[in-house]
């Protein structure tokens, strides 16, 4: 719980996630049990480490949400940014979810403005396939959708 709550309290690491805002410790512990009881079967919200000192670097998921496939999604501690982990946790959550069985497809969203984030999946192979627009909690958001195959013309 305090990992989570560090990543959820931080204003800079949720700007861009559909709440938009730092949330507060019984907010974050709510999240927490909401994702506990939808996590099954093969998907899942991992804790990402550092192998040589277990220190807590990131939070990584893949779920099943309102898309028709799989979402992939991340939050890094700000004193982790810019150091190759995004793009690290990206190919391991998508080899995962490609390695599950059937014909998976994995999706990620990402605001517009979160250049960073576009670059990351853009940089694992997710292509861009279309901007959405929709309610998360009582904000509307304009997301735009990559997906892990290329979009059909």
């Amino acid at each position: 719980m305090p990992h989570l709550l560090e990543l959820e309290s931080d204003s800079d690491i949720m700007r861009f996630t559909g709440l938009g805002r730092a949330i507060t410790r019984e907010e974050s512990e709510k999240r927490l049990e909401k994702l506990l009881v939808q996590e099954a079967g093969p998907f899942g919200t991992w804790a990402a480490e550092l192998r040589t000192t277990g220190e807590f670097v990131a939070w990584v998921m893949l779920k099943p949400t309102f898309f028709e496939a799989p979402e992939m999604g991340c939050m890094i501690l700000k004193k982790f940014w810019g150091k190759g982990f995004a793009t690290e946790l990206g190919i391991g959550v998508l080899q995962y979810g490609l390695s599950l069985p059937g014909d998976v497809k994995i999706v990620a969203t990402t605001d517009p403005a979160n250049t960073p984030s576009i670059r990351v999946l853009e940089k694992i192979g997710m292509h861009y396939h279309k901007t959405l627009t929709h309610q998360a909690g009582d904000r509307e958001l304009i997301s735009h959708y990559y997906e892990n195959c290329p979009k059909k013309e």
